[in-house]
């Protein structure tokens, strides 16, 4: 999977100023939540070390796959924990219907600003990779 991340996000490894992880245990203030995707400027992040399981540094961006076992807890929950511990960016990927929803927040605990919402096969530059063209028909499961 970490291939495939760095395929649909080309320079996301190596030499960019991101730290992208799949599923990593964060610390939420008093939650400990795993996003499907987050994200860290180098930066902020420092070294990484492989024998730490629990991230204390909060995600400039976090991105949720929607399922139908998690979409309310990923659209309520964790959406209010995102805001309130100053998650810069969240994604939510909506893969039965086939969009992406983008939201920004500078101010821990200030209302998120939705950013938009794109979908089908559209390329995309969204915040904070809007450095990035983004091909979303990458990935939709196609229905052919």
């Amino acid at each position: 999977m970490d291939q495939s991340i760095n395929r649909r996000f080309p320079g996301g490894g190596g030499d960019s100023e991101w730290i992208i992880e799949i599923e990593p245990d964060v610390e939420f203030g008093k939650d400990i939540l795993s996003p499907d995707l987050a994200g860290w400027k180098k930066s902020r992040r420092g070294k990484i070390n492989p024998l730490e399981s629990l991230v204390t540094v909060i995600p400039d961006w976090a991105c949720e796959i929607l399922s139908p076992s998690s979409g309310r807890r990923d659209r309520v929950q964790k959406f209010k924990i995102y805001q309130e511990t100053g998650v810069g960016h969240y994604w939510i990927v909506d893969p039965i219907n086939q969009t992406l929803e983008a939201f920004a927040n500078d101010i821990p605990g200030a209302a998120w600003k939705r950013l938009g919402v794109w979908g089908g096969d559209e390329k995309a530059r969204i915040a904070p990779f809007e450095d990035l063209e983004i091909d979303l028909s990458v990935f939709w499961v196609s229905s052919s």
